[in-house]
Order: structure tokens, then C-alpha cells, then sequence
């Protein structure tokens, strides 16, 4: 949401400096020509020509701006909307039409699916419910958990750490890896 915030703020700024000025200088034009001023016809019929155009124009600029971030806003809304449809039909992929776990090749491919395309939270949710069934092998827990603490966001880090601390005695362990002494190749 903090991005979100942010972004909105960012476009309510950039209005404010654009549109602002955009209106205040055809009224402060129009004030210093005189258009106000009934009593003193100084202003010609070009002038006041020119005074509604640029008032047309930046109105006709204004509602292109204003036109641009509804657009922007409901263009966000579906792309998250999106996403969410995304990640629901990525996790329909964990099961077969009867209910039971579809084969492990398909339960890999649609956590990795779900962590790449933005949702590594609802991968590492699932992992757990597939892992603790033994329903995915500890390669593919192992690397899909690699990838989410390569990944941006920090609750899924926690998340992955939880995973692979509550996990930790099913992997095998060799042992550390045996390093060559000095002056050996």
C-alpha cells in the first residue's frame, strides 16, 4: 500500500505544479489586460481572441491530465486484479479434477510460476502445505525458497526462512565441503 500511496501523491503533486499555474496564468493575463476592467476598453478583439484560447487550451489540457490519471488509476486496478487471477489459477494447478495433488513436475512448475510472477507469499504458503504432505521433493523446496530470498519482498523472506528453519531436518546433510590445503590442487 506504501507504494501505492506514494505513486498517488506523486500524480497529486505533479497536478497541483502543472494545473495550477496552468489556470492561475490566463486569469492573471486576463486581469492584467484589463478584462475586468468595464470601464476601460483597453483590450482589442485579437487580444481577447488569444485570451480565450489559451484559457480553452489549458481546460482542454487539464481534462487530458485529469483524463490520464483515471485512466492510470482503473489501468492499476486491473493489472492488479490481474495478478490475483493469476495467482488463484496458479495455485488450481497444485491439485487434478478429484481433488488430490496433481504429479510433482506440476506442483514445481506452478510455485515457481506463482514466485516469478510476483506473488512469492502465496508460493511459500503453499510450499508448506505441499512439503509437509511430501508432495514436492526438497530440490525444488530448496530452490524455490532460494529464489524468494533473491526476491524484493520481505515478508516472503520471512516467510521462506520459516519454511526452510521448519524444514531444516529433512534436508540431507553432507557436511562442509572439503576445502584443499594450502600448496595442494
Amino acid at each position: 500500500m506504501g507504494g501505492k500511496h506514494r505513486t498517488m501523491v506523486a500524480w497529486l503533486i505533479l497536478s497541483l505544479f502543472f494545473l495550477l499555474p496552468l489556470y492561475a496564468l490566463p486569469v492573471a493575463f486576463a486581469y492584467r489586460s484589463g478584462v475586468f476592467n468595464l470601464q476601460d476598453k483597453s483590450i482589442s478583439s485579437d487580444e481577447f481572441k488569444a485570451i480565450w484560447v489559451f484559457i480553452g487550451s489549458g481546460l482542454a489540457t487539464g481534462a487530458t491530465i485529469i483524463g490520464l490519471l483515471f485512466a492510470r488509476s482503473h489501468n492499476q486496478r486491473t493489472s492488479e486484479q490481474l495478478a490475483l487471477d493469476t495467482a488463484v489459477k496458479g495455485l488450481d494447478l497444485l491439485t487434478v479434477s478429484d481433488g488430490e495433488y496433481a504429479p510433482k513436475a506440476k506442483i514445481a512448475g506452478a510455485l515457481a510460476t506463482l514466485v516469478h510472477l510476483g506473488h512469492p507469499t502465496i508460493a511459500m504458503r503453499a510450499l508448506r502445505v505441499v512439503w509437509a504432505e511430501r508432495v514436492v521433493d526438497e530440490g525444488t523446496a530448496c530452490w524455490l525458497i532460494s529464489q524468494v530470498l533473491q526476491s524484493e519482498s520481505d515478508d516472503s523472506k520471512i516467510e521462506a526462512c520459516e519454511l526452510l528453519r521448519a524444514n531444516a531436518s529433512k534436508l540431507p546433510f553432507e557436511g562442509p565441503p572439503v576445502r584443499p590445503k594450502h600448496g595442494m590442487a
